[in-house]
C-alpha cells in the first residue's frame, strides 16, 4: 500500500510500522478503513527531525546504494514506546529521488549488525555465573572445539592486532575481539542458549524472519550450529536493536515495541489494543550489571570514542559497535536511561558490496567502514541534541553477583566414584579431565578436585585414586593468563569493532565497572576513526 506516502517523507516510515504493528494486534487495514477509528501514536515529531538529519548528514538521501537507517525506543517498565523510525532515504515511490516504501527502519533487513550480537553471549554467561570484572582470554587466532565450518575446523581472527593475555569481559566489550566471544560460546558449549537470550532480550521480528527455505533464523541458526552467531552476520531489524537496548535500560523488562499511544473508535471512546504483555526477561541486577559492562564503548579504549568525542557526548551510556564480513555492514547500538536507539547502515541496492566510509559514503570493492563510523557518529549526531534539557541520568546499580561473578560453584564431588563425579560436573555445565593419583583413598574415587571456582564450560580436574594408600595433593588450578598488555595504536588508526581494535589502555579488574567517564578533550573534526 501507499497510504503512509502522504506522512511525509521523515514520518511515512512511522506510518508504515504503525499499519504493520496494527495487523498484528487485530487491526488489519481493511478493518481500519471500514471502523472510522482515530490511532493516536506515540511519534515523537522533534525526535524524529532530528534523527533523520543525523542520517542524511552522514548519507545522503540520493547515495547510490547505501541505507542509514535509526530507531528510537523509550525504555520503561510497563511500555516501550516507539519515539522515532527515519532513514537517510525519504518515504515515497520515486525510486530516482531516492525515495522507497519499504520500512528500512523496523523491518528485518538482509545484512546484519555484526559484534552488538556479543551482547547476547555476554548475558548468557552472565546468567550462567560469570561476572562483568571476570577476565576473558585474548588470542590472535581461535579455533573452536564445539563448532565447525563446512565440516572443518572454525577458526576465527581478529582484524585489528591484540597481544595474547586476558581482559575483563567488559573490557572485551568495549574493545571487542572476535577470538574471545567465539571462545566465550565454547564455554557455553551449545549456541541454542546465545540464540534464546537473543529472542528474550529483543531480536523477535529478526529471529522469526524466515530464510529462503522457509526456516527461521533461530531455527537455522541452532540447526547449523553457527558458531559465528555472535559476530552478529544474520538479518537484522534495526527497531528490535532499539528495543534490546529498552530492556537492558528497563532492568530487564522486555515490552513489545509499540507505535500505538491509544486508539478511539467513531465516537471517541478508547477500544482495547490486545498487544503483547511485558516480560522480565532477565534478572535485574543482570541487565544493570550489564549496562555497565557495556558502559566502556565510548571511553578511549572504545570502539565509538572517536565518533563520542567527536558529538561532544558527554553522558552515561550503553553502547556497542557492530561491523558485517567484509564491511558489507554496520551497526551501532545506544542507551540512555531515557532513549535507546540503534543505527543500521547497509548496501540497499541491487549490487551489493562493501562500504567505503569517504565523506559521502560510497560503495566500494574494498570497504572500510565501521561500527564506530557511520553508525555511531548517525546515533551520536541525533543523541546529542535530543537529550538538551534533559537531566543527566547515571547508570543503573550493579548487582555484584554479576559483577565479581557467583562465586565458589563447582559441585563437591570428592569421595564420590569418577563416573557419578564426572556426571555431575558435565550436568553442572563443566567439562572434566580426569587425572590419576596415588591416594588412599580406594581406587576409583575422587580424592580431590579444582578449581572450586569456574565458569560454564570449563575444565575441572578430578584426582582419582588409584589405591596405593598416599596422600594426593590438591589439583593446582591452571596457571593465570599473562597480563593484558595493549599495543601503540599505530598512527591513524581508526576506532574499529568487528573486527576488533586494539585496546590503548588495560582495564584493571580491580576497579570500580561504575568509575565515571575519562575526561577528554573535544574533537571538532567531524569525521572521527
Amino acid at each position: 500500500t501507499n497510504g503512509c506516502v502522504g506522512a511525509g517523507p521523515a514520518d511515512g516510515f512511522y506510518c508504515q510500522y504503525t499499519l504493520d504493528y496494527l495487523a498484528t494486534v487485530g487491526f488489519p487495514e481493511d478493518k481500519l478503513r471500514r471502523g472510522g477509528y482515530l490511532i493516536r501514536t506515540n511519534l515523537d515529531r522533534r525526535a524524529s527531525d532530528i534523527a533523520k538529519r543525523a542520517a542524511t548528514a552522514e548519507v545522503p538521501t540520493q547515495t547510490e546504494g547505501i541505507a542509514d537507517a535509526m530507531a528510537i525506543v523509550e525504555p520503561g517498565s510497563d511500555r516501550h514506546p516507539v519515539r522515532a523510525l527515519v532513514a537517510n532515504r525519504d518515504y515515497g515511490i520515486d525510486a530516482d529521488a531516492g525515495q522507497t516504501s519499504y520500512a528500512l527502519p523496523s523491518l528485518v533487513q538482509g545484512f546484519g549488525a555484526g559484534s552488538i550480537y556479543k551482547i547476547f553471549t555476554a548475558a548468557t554467561l552472565l546468567e550462567r555465573g560469570m561476572g562483568i570484572m571476570n577476565p576473558v582470554p585474548v588470542t590472535d587466532a581461535y579455533t573452536s572445539r564445539v563448532f565447525r565450518d563446512n565440516g572443518g575446523p572454525y577458526t576465527v581472527t581478529n582484524a585489528g592486532k591484540y597481544r595474547n593475555g586476558s581482559v575483563t569481559l567488559q573490557t572485551a566489550l568495549a574493545i571487542s575481539p572476535n577470538t574471545t566471544f567465539v571462545a566465550l560460546e565454547d564455554k557455553i558449549g551449545s549456541i541454542d542458549p546465545v540464540v534464546n537470550m537473543a529472542y528474550r532480550l529483543g531480536m523477535r521480528q529478526s529471529l522469526n524472519f524466515k530464510d529462503a527455505s522457509g526456516t527461521t533464523i533461530a531455527d537455522a541458526v541452532k540447526k547449523e550450529k553457527r558458531g559465528s552467531y555472535t559476530l552478529g552476520p544474520e538479518p537484522t531489524s534495526p527497531l528490535d536493536l532499539a528495543n534490546v537496548g529498552a530492556t537492558l535500560m528497563s532492568g530487564g523488562k522486555w515490552c513489545p515495541p509499540t507505535p500505538i499511544d491509544a486508539v478511539l473508535d467513531r465516537n471517541g471512546h478508547p477500544v482495547p489494543v490486545p498487544e503483547a504483555p511485558c516480560e522480565q526477561v532477565v534478572p535485574a541486577g543482570l541487565a544493570n550489571s550489564l549496562v555497565v559492562g557495556l558502559s566502556k564503548d565510548d571511553q578511549p579504549s572504545g570502539t565509538s570514542f572517536a565518533a563520542a568525542q567527536a558529538a561532544h557526548w558527554t553522558r552515561p551510556l550503553l553502547g556497542k559497535t557492530g561491523t558485517t564480513q567484509n564491511n558489507r555492514s554496520a551497526g551501532f547500538i545506544g542507551a540512555t536511561p531515557q532513549y535507546s536507539g540503534a543505527v543500521l547502515v547497509w548496501p540497499d541496492g541491487s549490487r551489493p558490496s562493501g562500504i567505503c566510509d569517504s565523506d559521502p559514503p560510497r560503495l566500494c570493492a574494498n570497504g572500510d567502514i565501521f561500527g564506530g563510523k557511520v553508525p555511531a557518529r548517525t546515533w551520536f549526531n541525533a543523541m546529542v541534541p535530543l537529550h538538551e534539557g534533559l537531566p543527566v541520568m547515571p547508570l543503573p546499580p550493579t548487582d555484584p553477583r554479576y559483577v565479581t561473578g557467583a562465586g565458589p560453584n563447582v559441585p563437591n564431588v570428592v569421595g564420590q566414584g569418577e563416573n557419578v563425579a564426572q556426571l555431575a560436573l558435565e550436568r553442572a555445565g563443566f567439562r572434566v579431565k580426569r587425572v590419576v593419583s596415588t591416594s588412599d583413598q580406594p581406587a576409583g574415587i575422587v580424592a580431590a578436585e579444582g578449581p572450586t571456582t569456574a565458569q560454564p564450560g570449563d575444565v575441572i580436574t578430578l584426582s582419582v585414586s588409584d589405591g596405593t594408600g598416599r596422600a594426593a595433593p590438591a589439583p593446582m588450578s591452571p596457571p593465570a593468563a599473562a597480563p593484558y598488555q595493549p599495543p601503540q595504536r599505530a598512527a591513524q588508526q581508526g576506532n574499529v569493532d568487528q573486527p576488533g581494535q586494539p585496546a590503548d589502555r588495560q582495564a584493571d579488574p580491580n576497579a570500580d565497572p561504575n568509575a565515571p567517564p575519562t575526561t577528554r578533550p573535544h574533537n571538532h573534526r567531524r569525521r572521527g576513526g
